[in-house]
């Protein structure tokens, strides 16, 4: 995972090279506003946790091959109705009014969590994919964006919040979603990643 605290802290480039090491810091960092904190302690808590396997796996070299795959923003179908449902909760909330989330989570890119559970099955099985960091991001999307959908999608629905004013676009060149999306179509079939809106859909549906 490699969410960012702060829009200016956000690295411009994203290649197979990069860790989050701006939340490592602020997870660490007693000066790290509260409500921040919680945000960064997760997103360390990823990042450390990738590059000790990937360390494991050079000390030890063992006889099979490890992949990682590193989604964003996770949204899309919520399987059991006794799930929250992580970061796609965190939308739905948004149907309800609260407008938590936008305070919570910078602008950034979206990925549907079932394209993320098909990257991690053909991290597992596809033969053409041996130690490789597989990112998870389908496509560039802020709140203004996401509001704009919703209401699109629930059009009767006046609860829905206004989107943050002047709101700045993540900027952030993703290098490997290229990989990404040519894994899915080559294994799966499909045109690419599923779109934003789609996603949303089945995230809210029945809602």
């Amino acid at each position: 995972m490699l969410p960012a605290l702060d829009y200016e802290a956000r690295l411009l480039i994203l290649t197979q090279d990069t860790w989050n090491d701006d939340s490592v810091k602020a997870a660490w960092n007693d000066s790290t506003p509260k409500e921040k904190k919680g945000v960064a302690v997760y997103a360390a808590s990823k990042t450390e946790g990738e590059r000790q396997s990937w360390r494991w796996m050079e000390e030890h070299r063992p006889q099979f091959e490890f992949n990682t795959v590193l989604p964003c923003f996770v949204v899309g179908k919520i399987l059991h109705p006794e799930i929250p449902g992580s970061t796609m909760g965190w939308v739905r909330k948004l149907l309800e009014g609260d407008d938590t989330a936008l305070s919570q989570f910078p602008e950034q890119w979206y990925v549907d969590v079932e394209d993320t559970a098909r990257l991690c099955v053909l991290g597992l099985l596809d033969r053409t994919v041996t130690s490789e960091r597989i990112f998870a991001f389908g496509e560039q999307t802020n709140w203004t964006d996401t509001i704009s959908m919703l209401r699109q999608l629930r059009p009767n629905n006046n609860s829905i919040p206004s989107p943050p004013e002047n709101e700045v676009r993540d900027q952030t060149e993703v290098i490997p979603r290229a990989r990404a999306e040519d894994l899915l179509r080559a294994f799966y079939g499909v045109s690419g990643f599923t779109s934003v809106k789609e996603s949303l859909a089945k995230g809210i549906d029945g809602r």
